[in-house]
């Protein structure tokens, strides 16, 4: 999967299903299990994936643009895991209630 994903422009979920077939539920898992191991960037707002490019090869006008999009990348991870550790807190006051009953 990190084959087909390029570095020179954004590749979308749905052209990634289409090449290798994939279901989306299985693509979104590959690409959740790549960002663990490789820096793929992506934004939110815009539909696609790509690999950043070789810092050695880039100027300093590109590497500021990669910068930036590697911190769309963070900032929207950092407000997802707030997102989700709110909504942690209302499963563990429920699990605390109900072992109280138990």
């Amino acid at each position: 999967m990190l084959n087909l994903i390029p570095s020179n422009k954004k590749i979308t979920r749905q052209e990634l299903i289409m090449l290798t077939g994939l279901s989306d539920r299985e693509v979104r898992n590959r690409i959740s299990e790549l960002k663990e191991q490789s820096t793929i960037l992506f934004n939110a707002n815009e539909s696609g994936y790509r690999r950043p490019k070789r810092i050695d090869t880039c100027s300093k006008e590109e590497l500021l643009k990669e910068v930036d999009e590697v911190n769309h990348c963070i900032n929207y991870i950092r407000k997802m895991k707030k997102k989700y550790n709110k909504q942690l807190r209302t499963y563990i006051a429920y699990k605390k209630v109900a072992e109280k009953y138990l």
